[in-house]
């Protein structure tokens, strides 16, 4: 199915290539460069900053990569933020919680005048994806079948939208991972983080004594994104979440370098040199055929 909606990067010519430099980017012409964003905690899951470009190994494709063109580090970037609420039928029993639960993060993480946030529900239909003002969002009701995959795919848009300047794109889903009514997959949603630089933070609760298929699915958005899957025994005692995202947030880095040059798909993936280090970034890239002018 992701082949309908391949290929999936941004594609800009040489005079507007340093126009974002938080995003991926394909550059038709001479030369190509990829772009990616991560960030690294320390054992307690701190940030780590005043990282040098020696001090990571990048893999691409199964080969390191000898040349890494440019590396920087950020720290209180202004977030692009979507906080995506499950309201279909199998979340009614825990909608209560998961609301008051994303009302306090906006609390704890969005920093007025400086980040933007985006809240939407969804259930059955791709196109409900709704915005909830701070005055109807205590009245969020359960109901319907559930479009994961569809919902996400939508909100990727706007978390695609152009920046004049560095920004972190995030999108913190609140579900159990099921889906049952989407035409979109698992594999269109986690490409379309990918092309959007988009990094997927997943939240859940149950008991911890069972393992649920949706499990599996929230782990993959997360992880292949660069984002963090949280699991959770109940929605009361939300700290350590807070604590954990202020960290991940916070900081991160910019590496560019000169990408496989066959179109398609690329694995990557970035190791610190110090193994009580742990990186978070997406697990790979596009790059699209070239087309010449």
């Amino acid at each position: 199915m992701l082949s309908r909606f391949a290929p999936l990067a941004f594609v800009l010519t040489v005079p507007c290539y340093a126009a974002d430099p938080t995003g991926l980017f394909t550059v038709r012409k001479q030369v190509e460069e990829a772009r990616v964003t991560f960030s690294v905690q320390d054992a307690r899951g701190g940030p780590v900053s005043g990282l040098t470009r020696d001090e990571v190994r990048v893999v691409n494709d199964g080969h390191v990569i000898s040349q890494i063109t440019s590396f920087y580090g950020y720290e209180n970037v202004p977030l692009r933020l979507t906080i995506l609420l499950d309201a279909s039928d199998s979340m009614s029993r825990r909608v209560g919680d998961e609301t008051q639960m994303a009302r306090d993060l906006l609390r704890s993480i969005v920093r007025p005048g400086l980040d933007e946030a985006r809240i939407s529900s969804f259930a059955g239909r791709a196109h409900s994806v709704a915005e909830i003002s701070q005055v109807g969002f205590q009245g969020l009701k359960a109901g319907g079948q559930t479009a994961l995959y569809d919902a996400m795919y939508g909100e990727m848009a706007s978390l695609n939208e152009r920046s004049a300047g560095p920004v972190r794109r995030i999108m913190i889903l609140f579900s159990d991972g099921e889906d049952n009514w989407s035409e979109h997959n698992l594999e269109d949603v986690i490409a379309a983080a990918q092309q959007a630089d988009t990094a997927i933070y997943t939240i859940t609760a149950h008991s911890h004594r069972y393992v649920y298929a949706g499990d599996r699915v929230l782990r993959q958005l997360a992880e292949r994104t660069g984002g963090h899957a949280f699991f959770l025994r109940s929605f009361d005692k939300p700290e350590l979440i807070y604590h954990a995202m202020q960290a991940e947030l916070r900081a991160h880095y910019v590496l560019v370098f000169r990408p496989a040059s066959a179109s398609g798909f690329h694995t990557l993936t970035i190791f610190p040199r110090n193994s009580r280090l742990k990186v978070r970034s997406r697990k790979g890239y596009y790059v699209e055929p070239r087309i010449d002018p």
